[in-house]
């Protein structure tokens, strides 16, 4: 079982979560989640579109087509995992606006801001791109979809690639 799942099991019936954060303040975190695919129904979209979902994604569909997490009271911060449909409209309004190969799938952006992550299926990578800066300086991340998770559960939901720079 995924980190995702196992949030996604202990929220789904109480979606707030208290925690403290490092300067020691209350915040709340929401996590707000959709109705599940069938692995079927992925496959076959897939297929449809000809593009490729790393499994790990997959599974996260499975249970909930859609997400927002870490969404916290403060207003300045959570995160979006694309449902299906958006995985494709937001990839193309991507690739319209920056050069990216085209296996690579868009698939979360920040609540508070334009900034998106993305499959690199080629490379086996995530990477973190952000709207206002070149593509040739986006960060590129090894590791897959879970692990990214699991980091942002390690961080308490904040944007842990921005620590490094």
């Amino acid at each position: 079982m995924s980190i995702l799942r196992d949030i996604f099991e202990l929220t789904k019936s109480n979606p707030s979560r208290n925690t403290v954060d490092i300067l020691g303040r209350d915040l709340v975190y929401d996590f707000i989640w959709k109705d599940g695919v069938p692995i079927s129904d992925i496959n076959r979209f897939e297929q449809l579109n000809g593009i490729h979902i790393p499994s790990d994604y997959k599974e996260f569909l499975s249970y909930s087509n859609g997400a927002d997490i870490f969404v916290c009271d403060d207003g300045n911060s959570g995160y979006h995992l694309f449902s299906l449909d958006e995985l494709i409209s937001e990839t193309k309004w991507l690739k319209e606006a920056y050069e990216f190969p085209n296996d690579n799938l868009v698939f979360m952006n920040m609540l508070h801001s334009t900034d998106f992550m993305m499959f690199d299926n080629i490379n086996r990578k995530i990477v973190f791109g952000e709207t206002a800066e070149p593509s040739d300086s986006w960060i590129k991340f090894s590791m897959d979809f879970d692990y990214l998770i699991l980091r942002l559960v390690w961080s308490n939901g904040n944007s842990f690639w921005e620590w490094y720079y």
